[in-house]
């Protein structure tokens, strides 16, 4: 009956034995976790967020973990829902609050004074009576300077009781704590609403993250938050980014802090410190500052024929760029996002995509880039529609003639200087 409801009522469904098992299996867990609360058998692991401008870090995010005796580690993505049905949240985020505090305060003692500690909040604990009064208990027993501690909300946190978790929300500021909007982009709530949180920070969600350098889609609405957050005088942290590529696109982008694989997972209390202690002693604080120092103009070559890249770089080299090159679309994206790429010439017979399609993508995300293709194969009409387009300035065919080719190429950096001027 619940499943019929579930999806949209007036339809039907029937019943399996997998219903009563997987009751039974919520049953079980509920209690386990219960059990886990009670006696404290849960632990809270710490992933760093790092400025995206300096490389230090200057925050860590509190994350719940349960290590089952018989089932290893659980997922928060099986049992914080489950915590949030049965009203149990309650009980854990207090906990989890109550020790993010604590070993705030440790990490504080180990010289780390500028590093606060981020906390998610459900939507039910801010609707529960005497949330407030938790926060502020939380901060006393532990001395944690409030502005130290930032709570964690999901935007759609607002589609219920508007009024009640705002009122809340503002007495939390008043503390002195800060607000950051989680999951930004995902729910369902209006910016009409979105102007009313008195928030310090938004997280861009990571499913915009992970295509970020590849989809024109996520690359302008990455962009465009990280915009309207700056003109409303918000932080912005990109979560989900895992490779260094992601992390120059959001620098460029002028993200202010980082959050992801490609710098540190999730780790207990313990290595936390280690971690922290050894990237200071290390002084590795300036992270991708070797992104930015390119002097030579940069020229990109992308074709899937690994001898016609080396002929074109023989041909292209004399001329003093600084030369990148690749057989492959995804590398060449990548290479984009980490380096100051001026002109791009590409193939149009690609396996991934047409040269033609891949310069339209990088014209939505580079668009003061100047971009050639070079093909033996002509395909008047996407050629055409590219040209008229604007994604490509020009093209050239293969077999090409080196001279003609270096007056292209020159012509390309003057084009884009020009533009630039």
């Amino acid at each position: 009956m619940y499943q019929a409801k579930q999806h949209g009522r007036s339809s039907y469904r029937w019943y399996s034995q997998e219903l009563n098992e997987e009751a039974s299996y919520r049953v079980e867990l509920r209690n386990e976790l219960q059990n886990a609360i009670d006696h404290e058998q849960l632990s809270v692991y710490y992933q760093p967020l790092v400025d995206a401008r300096s490389g230090r870090i200057r925050n860590v995010e509190a994350l719940a973990r349960w290590q089952h005796p018989t089932q290893g580690l659980i997922s928060p993505a099986d049992f914080i829902p489950l915590a949030e049905e049965t009203g149990q949240i309650n009980a854990l985020g207090e906990w989890i609050l109550k020790k993010a505090c604590r070993d705030a305060v440790h990490l504080h003692a180990q010289g780390f004074r500028q590093c606060s500690v981020s906390v998610n909040v459900s939507p039910i604990q801010l609707r529960k009576d005497g949330f407030i009064n938790t926060v502020a208990d939380a901060l006393r027993a532990s001395g944690l300077p409030s502005e130290c501690l930032e709570l964690e909300v999901v935007e759609s946190v607002l589609l219920m009781d508007t009024d009640q978790v705002i009122s809340t929300l503002h007495a939390i500021r008043e503390l002195g704590v800060h607000i950051a909007i989680d999951d930004f982009g995902t729910g369902f709530s209006s910016l009409s609403y979105i102007k009313l949180l008195p928030a310090n920070k938004i997280k861009i969600d990571r499913a915009f993250v992970k295509d970020v350098i590849e989809n024109r889609s996520d690359a302008a609405i990455t962009q465009g938050v990280i915009s309207m957050a700056h003109h409303l005088g918000l932080e912005v942290v990109a979560e989900g980014v895992e490779t260094e590529a992601h992390a120059a696109f959001l620098r460029k982008n002028q993200c202010d802090l980082l959050q992801g694989f490609a710098f540190a997972r999730p780790m207990p209390f313990d290595e936390l410190v280690t971690f922290m202690t050894k990237r200071a002693s290390d002084n590795k604080g300036e992270l991708g500052s070797e992104v930015s120092i390119q002097q030579k103009p940069t020229l990109l070559l992308l074709d899937d024929e690994p001898n016609i890249l080396k002929a074109l770089t023989r041909v292209l080299k004399r001329d003093g760029y600084r030369i990148l090159s690749t057989t492959s679309i995804k590398e060449a994206f990548s290479l984009l996002a980490t380096n100051d790429v001026q002109v791009i010439v590409s193939d149009q017979r690609m396996p991934e995509m047409s040269g033609t399609e891949f310069l339209s993508e990088v014209k939505a995300i580079y668009p003061g880039t100047v971009r050639i293709v070079l093909s033996g194969y002509t395909d008047l009409k996407s050629v055409t529609d590219a040209i008229n387009e604007g994604a490509i300035y020009k093209f050239l065919t293969k077999p090409w003639d080196d001279v003609q080719i270096r007056e292209h190429i020159q012509q390309a950096f003057l084009y884009f200087r020009a533009a630039q001027e």
